[in-house]
């Protein structure tokens, strides 16, 4: 009876042991039970694994994207979709993110709306649409889930587009130097480029493209003059300049198109790129500031350079400046602008220490590396022996104003040998230039400038009249009289403009002022006082009166 008990309660053991989930077998190496007792419980794997492709269920494909369309005109849309499977082919729930991508989605030519889509139902769908591309694009759809990388992917096939149009894009640089005068940052030649694109405005490839030019004078020429479009439709030619100042334009058109679709370049220079002499125009804002006393006042001095030809230089001709007084800015570089023309650039004057005694006349110098002007005489475009010119020498800042170079004054030492060079002098004899075939100087350039006088005026006016001091004035008549305004440095100077903008003004206590009865100064470098007419009216009754005159 208790063997029997015994029994039992091992029987017992082994059953609770089994339904606990314990070790797999029950049987030990020798035959012997084994024994769960005081272990941990190993649970039985479960199987999350995920895959991407199409559709679901039955009708699962792995790895392959669904494409709406696999076959795409031109232009043309597609909507893309991968669905997300456990191992039994149903929808997972979990957060996934997926990629769409492809070859020309990469090179711009098609476009995936909603590249990136994130889902919780297990589908992600977005839109390509080819925007150039053509032949196979393959596509690619990429997710990362629980640490493994999922890919699917799927082909389609876009049309070959039809030419719409042709456009001109760019031609760099637009000024080129001519033939044998470049160098120094200037190119001889410009790359031209037209775009062909299809009725969409996307890329057309392939696409023969002829090219030619609307002249060749000087020796123009054109390599190559026939290209097949690249992916992104773009077509481009080199034009090389001639001997011969000129405009030029290219013009493109696409083979076997009817009508023919084509289009030209905008107007390329072909021309020195140097600034001479005579199309160097300096000016300020305003010649006569408030400056004598005063420090911080402003005017902005600007450049426009031309070539020999009167185009303007190119985007980047260096200019410096020097300033006899104040401060002013030491370089610009000149640049195209919107409605002031090409050439053209500023710097900025502020007035300070030092103030040029005693009158506060200050000369601006602003130079650049150009050439001598000369007069074609037989408008073959260059400088020979039936040319005049127009020698020049070292540009220099006439402090003196009296036209002529003297000792102290500032120059641009071209040929840096220390002393300021006439237009005899070694270097300058003959043409400066860069298109001269006889009576040529030593040096192809040298430096081109202009000079401007700014005047630093006082705060305080002198004003004399032309009357004597007293006007009579006939009953009901009038009578004019002129007043003298200048500025008082107090040094005894000579008087100069008043600041420009400041105004003249005249009262009468006695009759009345016809006409202006005030004047503003106009910006002036005068080296004198600026005068100012006014006209008085007597009255009905014989009487006296006083007339002010203030600035």
């Amino acid at each position: 009876m208790s063997i029997f008990k015994s029994l039992a309660t091992l029987a017992s053991m082994l059953v609770i042991a089994a339904c606990s989930g314990g070790s797999n077998s029950l049987v030990g190496g020798a035959g012997t039970p084994t024994d769960g007792g005081g272990g941990t419980p190993t649970p039985t794997p479960v199987d999350d694994s995920v895959f991407i492709g199409s559709g679901s269920g039955a009708n699962f494909q792995p790895g392959v994207i669904d494409v709406s369309q696999a076959n795409l005109p031109a232009g043309g849309s597609a909507s893309l979709t991968v669905n997300f499977v456990d191992s039994t082919n149903t929808l997972v729930g979990q957060t996934i993110t997926v990629n769409f991508t492809s070859p020309c989605v990469g090179g711009g030519l098609a476009n995936i709306v909603e590249s990136t889509v994130t889902t919780e139902t297990g589908s992600a769908t977005a839109t390509y649409s080819a925007t150039g591309c053509s032949g196979d694009d393959q596509i690619r759809a990429t997710a990362t889930v629980n640490g493994v990388v999922l890919q699917a992917s799927a082909t389609v096939n876009v049309e070959p587009a039809e030419v719409g149009s042709m456009k001109f894009v760019s031609a760099i640089p637009t000024n080129i130097a001519l033939r044998g005068t470049g160098g120094a940052g200037r190119q001889e030649t410009s790359t031209v480029r037209f775009r062909v694109t299809d009725s969409t405005g996307g890329p057309v490839a392939d696409a023969t493209v002829n090219f030619s030019l609307n002249t060749t004078v000087g020796g123009i020429e054109l390599t190559p003059t026939s290209v097949t479009s690249d992916a992104q439709g773009f077509a481009q030619t080199v034009i090389s300049a001639g001997s011969v100042a000129t405009a030029v334009r290219v013009t493109a058109v696409v083979a076997g198109t009817s009508p023919v679709i084509g289009n030209q370049s905008d107007q390329l220079t072909i021309t020195t790129g140097i600034p001479d002499n005579d199309s160097v125009s300096l000016s300020l804002g305003c010649t006569n500031l408030e400056a004598w006393s005063i420090n911080g006042q402003t005017t902005n001095a600007t450049i426009r350079m031309s070539d020999r030809f009167n185009n303007p230089v190119p985007d980047g001709t260096a200019v410096t400046f020097t300033a006899e007084g104040g401060q002013i800015g030491g370089q610009c570089t000149t640049t195209t602008q919107p409605n002031g023309g090409g050439g053209v650039c500023s710097v900025t004057w502020v007035s300070q220490n030092p103030r040029p005694q005693p009158d506060g006349r200050v000369t601006i110098l602003a130079s650049a590396i150009g050439e001598e002007s000369f007069v074609d005489n037989n408008s073959d475009g260059r400088f020979n022996g039936t040319d005049a010119e127009t020698a020049i020498g070292e540009p220099f800042s006439d402090n003196n104003e009296n036209g002529v170079y003297d000792l102290g004054e500032a120059f641009r030492d071209f040929n840096t040998n220390g002393v300021r060079d006439n237009a005899t002098a070694p270097d300058y004899a003959g043409f400066n230039g860069l298109l001269c075939e006889t009576g040529c100087a030593p040096r192809e350039t040298l430096f081109v400038g202009d000079s401007i006088v700014l005047v630093m005026s006082a705060s305080s006016a002198i004003i004399t009249d032309n009357v004597g001091g007293a006007i009579d004035v006939s009953l009901g008549a009038s009578q004019s009289f002129t007043l003298t305004v200048g500025d008082n440095k107090g040094n005894g100077s000579t008087p100069q403009p008043m600041a420009g903008g400041s105004t003249v003004r005249v009262e009468t206590s006695n009759g009345a002022i016809v006409g202006p009865s005030t004047y503003d100064v106009p910006c002036s470098s005068n080296n004198g006082p600026l005068n100012f007419t006014f006209t008085v009216e007597g009255d009905e009754q014989p009487s006296s009166g006083t007339i002010i005159a203030t600035v």
